[in-house]
């Protein structure tokens, strides 16, 4: 079969790798001169596999209400006249209930696990150096409560199949990573998940994408105008390069993929996030920020 994956940032590039892997002619388009140029560039590099709980919550909703105002908010709402990011804001809102959380975490939980596993069998096949560390991630709190509320959620989601954890003191803590000592004094407790890991992920996208081409034709510099549609059914892309047809085509454009799904009578929530990355030169760990 002949496919086309639009857009070669981490899930396009991955998608692409996996299809031709089971026979398929696959092609990838972006605008970009290479894979992993736009939301995979300096994205998390958190492999968070069983930090399971979904944004949408009570208790995000009750911090967003106190957040509403500030500037330096981590979560910030710019009040205007869109109805798309209405819309998204009211589908988060009918999430924010126990019932749906517990449905939620269930769906991520597992689909975390089987990324993982996914991507242990790829590096089984071939190596790939993309910093991959397989040390555990920490996480931290300043308060009781916001400490007790993740050992629920994490006892919740080692009754659905998750790996255990730890549970540690502001002394482990500071034992586990050096560079948090400034902070043991302001600390209650943290949490440690040992089997999640952490990598670069706009390496991962380049080495893959690199791996795959004598596989994988990827056609970059190329932008997408639009799906053409006729009756009911995807039968090309249109680009600045004329139109391009296969039998199947994945959608894969990130907070675009909604834009040019929309054109065609498809929905799907997303909506865009502003993120914000720094880099710090250290000539010590221990002077990290």
């Amino acid at each position: 079969m002949k496919i086309i994956v639009l857009g070669s940032g981490v899930l396009g590039v991955t998608t692409a790798h996996l299809l031709s892997t089971r026979g398929h002619d696959v092609t990838v388009i972006d605008r970009q001169p290479e894979s992993g140029r736009e939301t995979s560039f300096a994205n998390g590099g958190q492999l968070s596999y069983v930090h399971a709980e979904p944004w949408a919550s009570p208790s995000s909703l009750k911090k967003a209400i106190k957040w509403m105002g500030k500037k330096d908010a981590p979560m910030l709402f710019s009040f205007r006249a869109d109805w798309q990011m209405w819309k998204w804001v009211f589908g988060f809102l009918r999430n924010c209930t126990d019932k749906k959380v517990q449905q939620n975490t269930e769906t991520m939980l597992r689909l975390g696990l089987y990324s993982r596993e996914v991507l242990h069998d790829m590096q089984n096949q071939f190596t790939l150096d993309f910093h991959h560390l397989k040390k555990g991630i920490l996480h931290f709190f300043k308060t009781e409560e916001e400490y007790d509320k993740n050992v629920v959620q994490s006892d919740f989601q080692k009754e659905l199949g998750a790996p255990d954890y730890e549970k540690l003191n502001p002394k482990q803590c500071v034992e586990k990573e050096s560079a948090m000592a400034h902070l043991e004094d302001g600390l209650f407790g943290g949490l440690y998940y040992p089997t999640d890991e952490s990598a670069d992920v706009f390496a991962f996208t380049q080495m893959l994408a690199a791996k795959d081409e004598g596989n994988v034709k990827f056609r970059y510099n190329t932008t997408i105008h639009s799906l053409v549609k006729e009756g009911g059914k995807i039968v090309g892309v249109e680009t600045d390069r004329g139109i391009l047809k296969a039998d199947a085509y994945v959608m894969s454009l990130g907070s675009y993929s909604s834009i040019y799904l929309r054109k065609i009578g498809i929905k799907v929530p997303i909506y865009p996030m502003k993120g914000y990355s720094i880099s710090v030169p250290i000539g010590d760990h221990k002077g990290a920020p």
